[in-house]
């Protein structure tokens, strides 16, 4: 066989090693435990990878692995053909690929694009943030057995804790904050809550962070001095990140008309601005309309 042959059948190798071995070690640590997984199940249309029974209930995973960037259209599709698939199940879509490099190379095009300067370390802890809270149950793991308490429950937990876990406490107010506000502001809006509370909070947190930690790890305390700080313009640029996917691709019509609608949704500054940018990259501008409504001009 030629070297491409041979590294093609690695490749494959690869991917199928991948897509058996990290959702089984994410089913056997589940919690509760898992009862039964059946592999490649004949049962969804050929969508679930995995089907499992916990004392939960039933759950299904889909894998998808790549040695490139997924395109946010392509997860969609996947998405919503396995919400078409399932019954009852409860259904995770698992994307496997090198998330850190793209993560470091978004944030610093992004923060090149905006003109805007993020110390090494902050760009460090946004990378490794993102990184982290890929997993969603990890965005809220830093509270007890997985609840999701809304953040004035975790500042007056936090006020009344022993320093160690405040600390703990704080951050994940912070990081939570930060992750939410920046990628999903729509889900926030659609909730009791606004962005800017989101903000504020979370910049609160972080500040609180810098505040215990100042007497024992000075650069620490630097570095969230300057998250809480700049805590805003971060959430601008998380949000600017989450569209770099759509700014660099053409777009089929009925996603330029989703950022239509998420524009027209949208009711913080920073994510109006990004959407517009976006569509703009697109050959689109929003033009004001009667009724309050917009045209769209090619």
């Amino acid at each position: 066989s030629t070297p491409n042959d041979s590294r093609g059948g690695a490749i494959a190798t690869r991917g199928l090693l991948v897509q058996t071995l990290i959702p089984l070690l994410d089913i056997v640590e589940s919690n509760p435990p898992f009862a039964e997984i059946t592999l490649e199940p004949k049962v969804g249309d050929d969508q679930f990878d995995f089907l499992w029974t916990n004392a939960s209930g039933s759950h299904a995973t889909q894998v998808k692995s790549t040695e490139n960037i997924f395109a946010k259209a392509d997860v969609e599709k996947w998405a919503k053909k396995l919400e078409k698939a399932r019954t009852h199940e409860a259904c995770t879509l698992m994307l496997v690929g090198n998330m850190r490099d793209y993560f470091r190379e978004t944030l610093q095009h992004s923060l090149k694009h905006r003109n805007l300067q993020l110390s090494e370390l902050g760009q460090v802890y946004v990378v490794n943030l993102l990184t982290e809270f890929a997993r969603s149950e990890q965005v809220f793991a830093g509270t007890d057995h997985g609840d999701k308490p809304v953040l004035v429950e975790l500042m007056a937990r936090a006020k009344d804790a022993e320093p160690a876990e405040a600390v703990r406490l704080y951050k994940h107010m912070g990081d939570s904050s930060l992750y939410l506000s920046g990628f999903f502001p729509g889900a926030i809006e659609r909730g009791a809550t606004s962005v800017d509370y989101w903000v504020s909070m979370g910049g609160s947190a972080y500040d609180a962070v810098a505040r215990l930690v100042r007497p024992t790890a000075a650069s620490s305390s630097a570095l969230f001095a300057e998250l809480a700080e700049r805590f805003g313009e971060l959430v601008d640029l998380l949000c600017a990140m989450s569209l770099h996917g759509d700014k660099t691709r053409k777009l089929a019509d009925h996603d330029v008309l989703g950022l239509v609608d998420r524009y027209r949704r949208a009711s913080h500054p920073g994510e109006q601005r990004e959407v517009l940018d976006t569509l703009k990259r697109q050959g689109v501008v929003l033009r004001p309309g009667l009724d309050g409504d917009d045209d769209l001009v090619h």
